[in-house]
């Protein structure tokens, strides 16, 4: 997830106006004043604050998988349920690959003595699934095979559901203190059947859902810069122990894992067993190296919400979503151009 269309938010070339400048950045500089907001009054958005958001942030997360089952066009899914060499490319690459190199450099930066929550939150990040619609945008506009970006969409956010909170008690170690079956139930009611109310109203009504769709994509970014809001509010109300250089280098180390993601599935996806033409590695390039922050504030906020360190095990993501889109949206004109050369390829 998220709804965001990094194509149109990232038009190709220089902004010719100042609204184009703030399609193409201004969810990015969204997430840069909700960060600030909540450093100015961490108080107001804490859970026990005077919004008292620990009430009621499980209803963003919820809304936010309502939005994704109304968006999301099933009807395209068929004709992509049997290319399962793509799908287990995407999911395999998504949720095995990813999660061993996150927990790989989070085990060696912890080793050079960098904070242990800044570490936990790279880990938590590599568990995540892929998202639900950005990465079928991504790869729309990047001309490569949509309807199986959409497949593995919709399967990475049912996986994610069960795998990554397994994997999150497995690259932890946290089993006992982060029970499986309440964090499983707890993201079935916020995700999997929001999910499916939303794809039961557009299957009931599709032209109404059509009318309001690009209000709906709009909302979910909306949506999700609240939800990110109230977990640094929650995090800066605690109190960030990391140093300034400490929280630069995970910045930077995030970026080179995605940059690292993303040079290893486009080479690991060109090996000829998978038979892949060029539009289904491009799909099998983003939606393996995606990670879903509408999934992952809510896991976090169940996972570690007595945390104090919430904050900065979230700051990896919150860099990593961003980043994959402005990454994605930069390369799309490229894959486009590649995937034409390719040919009528099916």
């Amino acid at each position: 997830m998220t709804l965001m269309t990094p194509a149109a938010a990232l038009p190709e070339g220089p902004p010719a106006s100042a609204a184009s400048w703030l399609r193409r950045y201004g969810f990015l500089f969204g997430i840069f004043a909700a960060v600030a907001l909540a450093a100015i009054a961490p108080r107001l958005g804490a859970p026990s604050g005077p919004l008292h958001t620990g009430a009621w942030n499980w209803a963003i997360a919820s809304a936010l998988f309502l939005i994704s089952g109304l968006v999301i066009r099933t009807s395209e899914i068929p004709r992509a349920v049997a290319d399962w060499r793509l799908h287990l490319f995407t999911q395999g690459f998504n949720l095995g690959a990813l999660p061993a190199l996150f927990w790989v450099t989070s085990v060696l930066l912890a080793a050079a003595g960098l904070d242990r929550a800044l570490c936990l939150g790279l880990v938590f990040l590599g568990i995540l699934s892929t998202t639900t619609t950005s990465g079928v945008v991504l790869t729309r506009s990047a001309g490569g095979d949509e309807a199986g970006a959409l497949f593995n969409a919709t399967l990475g956010s049912v996986l994610g559901v069960v795998v990554s909170p397994a994997l999150l008690l497995l690259c932890t170690g946290k089993a006992g203190s982060l029970p499986f079956l309440p964090m499983v139930g707890k993201l079935v009611a916020q995700v999997l059947i929001p999910l499916g109310i939303g794809q039961a109203l557009q299957a009931a009504a599709p032209a109404a859902v059509d009318r309001v769709r690009p209000l709906l994509g709009r909302a979910s970014l909306w949506l999700l810069l609240v939800l990110i809001w109230a977990v640094m509010c929650t995090g800066f109300d605690k109190g960030f122990a990391a140093s300034a250089g400490q929280l630069a280098a995970v910045g930077l180390v995030t970026a080179l894992l995605h940059a690292a993601a993303l040079g290893l599935a486009y080479a690991a996806s060109g090996w000829g067993g998978w038979r892949f033409t060029r539009r289904r590695r491009t799909a099998a390039l983003i939606g393996g190296t995606q990670k879903s922050a509408a999934l992952g504030m809510p896991l976090l906020l169940i996972a570690f919400a007595h945390d104090p360190s919430l904050g900065l095990i979230a700051l990896p993501l919150i860099i990593y979503h961003p980043l994959q889109m402005v990454a994605a949206s930069l390369m799309a004109p490229g894959l486009e151009r590649w995937n034409r050369a390719g040919g009528l390829e099916p």
